[in-house]
């Protein structure tokens, strides 16, 4: 299993971060990762259910998921899920307001490889905790 927990802090409202980060389709903006992102449902915002087709390059591999919102509790919370063969992908966004500062955005991101793969997570575990913190370093820049 390869997990990261990364914390950020924006200047925004917690009403405006939590609208750019449940919209699944951003990811591509803030994590380099992410090669494509787009919504697989209609607009209106994304609620329980939302769909979220992600491409994302690792370890020189295109990997295609497809992320459903399993639980979201605006403007407070989204768990992310999506699995393929290889992975099981769980993200969890938790915003809380910081007084006369603006939001502080916890980002859990857990990472488990299946069957057989399993035996690479030490190595895999190192590669994907260095992505996630570029990832945390520009979503910091792109919440400002």
């Amino acid at each position: 299993m390869a997990r990261y927990v990364g914390k950020v802090t924006s200047r925004k409202s917690i009403e405006e971060v939590f609208a750019y980060m449940a919209d699944f389709s951003n990811v591509s903006e803030w994590d380099p990762s992410a090669v494509e992102a787009r919504s697989l449902d209609d607009p209106g915002g994304p609620s329980h259910g939302s769909r979220f087709a992600v491409t994302s390059e690792f370890l020189g591999r295109q990997v295609p998921l497809t992320y459903e919102i399993t639980e979201i509790d605006p403007p407070r919370r989204v768990l992310l899920r999506a699995e393929s063969d290889a992975v099981i992908s769980v993200d969890e966004m938790t915003l809380r307001t910081l007084p006369e500062v603006g939001t502080e955005l916890t980002y859990d991101a857990d990472l488990r490889l299946k069957g057989a793969r399993r035996l690479l997570d030490p190595l895999f575990g190192i590669a994907f905790r260095r992505l996630c913190e570029r990832a945390r370093e520009r979503m910091g820049e792109v919440l400002g």
